[in-house]
């Protein structure tokens, strides 16, 4: 095994311990979700789960700053590229006096793959049409150019982060910004209609919040 992940797996055994100390129930969930994991993204899982439960989740950055927006997901099918669409509606309805670059991708994906019809259907259903979306590979360039990278659940953070540790103070968990302050969106992939369109209420709440900071910061 290479030195990087002995470090990686002795690291997160010994966070392991500590989290089922501190979080016993959804143990299993999370022992099948760092199984799922490669071993350099496992130690960056638990940083970004334990950082969730104790409450120390960076806040935004400058929203000043903020003038490219990328939304990851794990396949670039049905999240990231509706949240990308919700918020260019919504800052062209705030009266878009910013230029706001906004682009989506996915950390498991090839390109081209197009969103499943559970997802055009619920689109739809909140006035967007992903029917000429296909999927983009997130890449360095992309990741590089970012001035705030938007992810919908910790693996998200997890894997982004382990992969480009030096973007890891730009991610975010888009998430957070909404009223009921949930720390995941998770992945509706495989699930039925109803399950899709909360996960679509969950990312509209949380880019008219981007969307209202974005703008009120550039009027300030």
């Amino acid at each position: 095994m290479p030195d990087q992940a002995r470090v990686s797996t002795r690291f997160a055994a010994v966070l392991w311990a500590a989290l089922r100390s501190i979080v016993p129930l959804g143990a299993r969930r999370i022992a099948h979700i760092l199984r799922q994991l490669p071993p350099t993204a496992r130690p960056e899982y638990l940083r970004w789960f334990l950082s969730s439960r104790l409450g120390s989740l960076a806040p935004l950055p400058d929203p000043v700053a903020i003038r490219t927006v990328v939304f990851v997901c794990h396949g670039n099918i049905m999240r990231s590229p509706m949240a990308a669409a919700l918020l260019t509606r919504q800052l062209a309805q705030h009266g878009a006096a910013r230029t706001t670059t906004i682009a989506s991708a996915g950390l498991h994906t090839q390109r081209g793959a197009q969103p499943p019809a559970l997802a055009l259907e619920a689109a739809a259903a909140f006035g967007v049409s992903l029917a000429e979306h296909r999927s983009l590979p997130l890449a360095t360039e992309v990741v590089d150019s970012a001035d705030i990278l938007l992810v919908m659940d910790l693996r998200n953070a997890a894997e982004l982060s382990s992969r480009w540790p030096g973007a890891r103070p730009k991610v975010r968990l888009l998430g957070r910004l909404a009223a009921n302050g949930k720390t995941e969106i998770l992945d509706p992939y495989g699930t039925d209609l109803a399950t899709t369109m909360a996960c679509y209420r969950q990312i509209a709440d949380a880019t008219e919040v981007l969307a209202t900071t974005l703008e009120t910061a550039f009027h300030r």
